[in-house]
């Protein structure tokens, strides 16, 4: 059983659940309450999502800590840049995203999946208890145009947000604004892959607000 690591064009929901565009704050999580399941797609194929309750699962995570720049070192098939970076993970976050960890784990292993778990939160020897997760922003293509996918916002210390707008793709402009040390409110979805013998959970950022010293 394969299950692609890249969002489908189309998602058909079971009967009782709910699409939503709303972001829950992790502190506000019951993990008990957290559920996932295999819903079909287009072309036969199926995927496998994460509820709360009776929505789909979204994480508003607040003050997130960029620990490593923008990553532009993997690039898809027309050769630009993949985009991630990778920020400090809370408590509250940690908490969450490990109990999505082991129930979609569980899944994968229940539906037949061989593949190599990759953990969502990363723990690198000697700094156990300084968890990180990568925030991935994605990008589409409309003709020979290419944008992000993910709407990116700066706000200053006043609280006032200004949309930030970028005339084209530039992975070299959009370093600039993912410093290590730089803080922002990330709103994530979670999307569980099984693709080419890795599974896993990827975070996708639908939305970034960085805050401005």
């Amino acid at each position: 059983m394969t299950v692609s690591s890249e969002m489908p064009s189309a998602v058909t929901v079971p009967e009782g659940w709910s699409g939503n565009e709303e972001f829950l704050e992790p502190e506000k999580v019951s993990v008990s309450s957290i559920r996932a399941c295999f819903v079909p797609i287009s072309h036969g194929g199926r995927r496998m999502i994460l509820f709360y309750e009776d929505v789909i699962l979204q994480l508003c995570c607040h003050h997130l800590r960029v620990r490593f720049e923008l990553s532009t070192k993997f690039v898809d098939n027309a050769g630009r840049p993949r985009l991630s970076f990778v920020v400090d993970a809370s408590p509250s976050v940690c908490g969450v995203l490990e109990a999505c960890d082991d129930i979609v784990r569980k899944l994968f292993v229940e539906s037949g999946s061989n593949s190599d778990w990759r953990p969502v939160l990363n723990r690198k020897p000697g700094f156990f208890n300084y968890p990180t997760v990568r925030l991935h922003i994605p990008t589409s293509v409309n003709g020979d145009v290419a944008k992000y996918e993910t709407e990116i916002y700066q706000k200053d210390p006043c609280g006032t947000t200004q949309k930030l707008m970028f005339s084209k793709f530039d992975a070299a402009e959009l370093v600039a604004w993912f410093r290590p040390g730089t803080f922002l409110d990330a709103y994530i979805s979670l999307h569980p892959y099984d693709f080419q013998q890795s599974a896993g959970i990827r975070l996708v950022a639908k939305k970034l607000v960085i805050h401005k010293e």
